[in-house]
């Protein structure tokens, strides 16, 4: 086995177990202690009180929903790209897009896929660097709609249920994320951060080149303003859909929790999730609805219940991609011929 293929088997395993370890500490914090795996999972099913029609139609809705939210954000990458003057068909974007959520949901960090899109831009159009641009500006947009999400959902969230000080910092967080962006994209530190960049080594040619145009690619969106304002809308509706599609798949489990609580909490295990210590979120979802919706008048069972099926629902979305990944794998390695 050659180094690259070795580092990244090496990459996956060291995310494979923190999410295995997290994953195992959700299902003992929830879980009876002392059972054996069958009345663990009878007190899964359990957890789901609604008749099986109605649960079925629960979890159809919640994918449906999510299914939204893929759309919104491919939409939005699409956008964003005829912003940056690269040229690009939906459909396209589409596609590229949905292998890209695969590449996040199976491989370490998240953010595989965003190097997927970004090396797709190269090997199609050789606009790479503009398009990791895009795909930065992005990341960033969507961190921001995170945090502006949580705080519309936190004035309506009843303070009796979780203590002060878990609330605050929660809040603490997404104003960071909601406020964070203007500071970042402001004309006046994207000069500051040009002229840093222009003054690289020579050594750093590569880097600065790279940086300059993925920073052009940047300049061009904030001159297509009606297609940066769309793009802004669609990042407030990949992050409310989600917050709606949680609440859809908790209606048939036991146990009710006030609907702006998920405003508060989903964006911020969405946010956790992203850290670099799990696979596609994996554990760390678990864990957080667990101790975060248990506050909140949640039996622990079925917040483990929850933050499973929306694993599942995640992961079926990037079956979709791993099927148009392999479907254009084999359609450039057997060409039509002629």
């Amino acid at each position: 086995m050659d180094a690259p293929r070795r580092s990244a088997w090496l990459q996956w395993v060291l995310r494979a177990v923190p999410a295995l370890a997290l994953l195992a500490w959700s299902f003992h914090l929830a879980l009876p202690r002392g059972e054996d795996g069958h009345v663990a999972w009878s007190a899964l099913v359990d957890a789901i009180e609604a008749p099986p029609a109605e649960a079925t139609f629960w979890v159809v809705a919640c994918f449906a929903l999510f299914g939204a939210t893929l759309a919104a954000g491919a939409l939005r990458f699409h956008l964003l790209m005829r912003a940056a003057r690269v040229p690009s068909r939906f459909g396209s974007s589409l596609h590229v897009f949905l292998v890209a959520i695969f590449f996040n949901a199976v491989l370490p960090g998240g953010v595989v896929g965003d190097a997927w899109r970004v090396w797709q831009g190269h090997d199609r159009m050789r606009m790479g660097p503009t398009v990791l641009g895009v795909v930065t500006l992005e990341r960033i947009l969507g961190l921001q709609a995170l945090g502006i999400v949580s705080l519309c959902g936190a004035p309506w969230v009843p303070l009796g249920d979780m203590p002060r000080t878990v609330l605050a910092g929660l809040v603490a967080v997404a104003s960071g994320c909601a406020f964070g962006p203007f500071l970042l994209l402001h004309p006046v530190a994207a000069r500051a951060m040009r002229a840093i960049v222009e003054r690289l080594p020579a050594r750093f040619a590569r880097v600065k080149r790279v940086t300059l145009e993925a920073g052009d690619g940047l300049i061009a969106v904030r001159g297509d303003p009606a297609r940066a304002a769309a793009a802004i809308g669609l990042s407030l509706m990949c992050q409310a859909i989600p917050v709606v599609a949680v609440w859809t798949l908790a209606q048939p489990l036991a146990g009710e929790v006030a609907a702006p609580w998920f405003a508060v909490v989903v964006p911020f295990v969405t946010l956790a999730s992203m850290l670099p210590i799990s696979l596609g979120g994996t554990g760390v979802r678990e864990l957080l609805f667990v101790s975060l919706f248990g506050r909140v008048g949640m039996p622990a069972v079925a917040a483990l219940t929850l933050g499973l099926g929306t694993g599942l629902v995640n992961l079926a979305w990037a079956g979709v991609g791993l099927v148009l990944f392999l479907v254009d794998d084999h359609r450039d390695a057997d060409p039509p011929t002629t």
